[in-house]
């Protein structure tokens, strides 16, 4: 698990950096200054959530406060491929790739998560 929280957290700022100085790498269909305001949201987003990922990851302990945070980012990657593939779907966005960013991540998380479950005691 402490793998993929580096691993996260470097993908994070480093999309967090693109989507901050140069917001029309998302490869979108059209761009409003309301859709590059959105874009730079996001990117503040994909910076703290990186951010958090890289202290977690210094600080990673085999406790269940950590596997619930691991799981929160996990479900967070989930909703963010879901969104990427409706917009995929729709159109507005044009290039997979982000799409297949967020899927590595999510299988990535999946199986740390489960290669390292054993490793958590039984807390109550």
């Amino acid at each position: 698990m402490n793998k993929a929280l580096l691993i996260h957290g470097i993908i994070e700022l480093l999309g967090a950096i693109i989507l901050l100085a140069k917001p029309e790498f998302l490869f979108l269909k059209e761009y409003t200054d309301e859709s590059l305001h959105l874009i730079r949201m996001y990117g503040l987003l994909a910076a703290a959530v990186g951010a958090l990922s890289l202290v977690l990851w210094k600080h990673f302990e085999y406790r269940g406060m950590f596997k619930q945070i691991y799981l929160i980012l996990l479900a967070f990657q989930v909703f963010v491929v879901f969104h990427l593939h409706g917009m995929l779907q729709t159109g507005t966005l044009t290039h997979k790739g982000p799409w297949i960013v967020h899927l590595v991540l999510v299988a990535v998380f999946g199986l740390f998560y489960f290669k390292d479950l054993d490793r958590f005691g039984h807390e109550k």
